[in-house]
């Protein structure tokens, strides 16, 4: 990885201030580098199709692969899937935060590598504030992915993301509030009534698994 300085990059630097303005070019379909509570996340509007295409093109990801999505809280996920309420509860205890949830998706998306083959988005509230920001300001989930080539590791500082990344993108919304690095969000599904880990992560699965079972035991699932 290069560590590349602000007068490497072609894509417009936006300073914390200007998040309205980053809000207003992701609605547009603008590809931009976001801060997520993990690492450096790619983000564009997910119900247009050039736009999540040109993301796919970008980070050389393969077509068979789906990407993520991160909304600004859990009213927001409600807009875009079902969530059951069985899972509910285990949802508000951990989010905002690094857990993602495969959910059913209630809308049509127009690029199907938002979906997977069961029809489900991935989608978390993220504790990053800005992150969270930017999706409450275009008033809906974004697409949130590693900012990374595939096969490359994901970053917590954008001046070490490949060139090939930087000089794509529309605009990075620089920010002194660092991701946490470390793991990738942790994915799980609930399936035959029980939770189901798809990705080990950042949330410990001991964690997960112990607050489960406390809910189980209060009835509240």
């Amino acid at each position: 990885m290069s560590n590349n300085s602000n007068n490497l990059t072609r894509a417009k630097i936006l300073s914390p201030e200007k998040i309205e303005e980053a809000a207003s070019r992701l609605k547009a379909g603008e590809i931009g580098l976001i801060p997520t509570e993990t690492f450096w996340g790619l983000s564009t509007n997910p119900f247009i199709l050039n736009s999540v295409l040109r993301l796919f093109a970008i980070k050389k990801r393969p077509l068979n692969k789906t990407v993520p999505l991160m909304a600004s809280s859990i009213e927001q996920v409600k807009e875009v899937a079902f969530l059951d309420k069985k899972i509910e509860p285990l949802a508000r205890d951990f989010w905002p935060g690094p857990l993602s949830l495969l959910l059913k998706s209630s809308l049509d998306f127009p690029c199907p590598q938002v979906k997977n083959e069961k029809k489900e988005i991935c989608i978390r509230v993220s504790s990053h504030p800005q992150a969270r920001e930017l999706a409450s300001l275009v008033n809906l989930p974004l697409v949130a992915t590693s900012a990374n080539l595939s096969g490359e590791p994901p970053q917590i500082r954008w001046q070490q993301i490949s060139l090939s990344v930087l000089n794509k993108v529309d605009f990075i919304l620089d920010t002194p509030l660092l991701p946490a690095g470390g793991k990738a969000s942790t994915i799980l599904r609930l399936e035959d009534k029980n939770i189901h880990f798809v990705r080990k992560g950042a949330l410990p699965e001991k964690e997960i698994w112990a607050r489960w079972e406390e809910l189980k035991k209060l009835n509240l699932l």
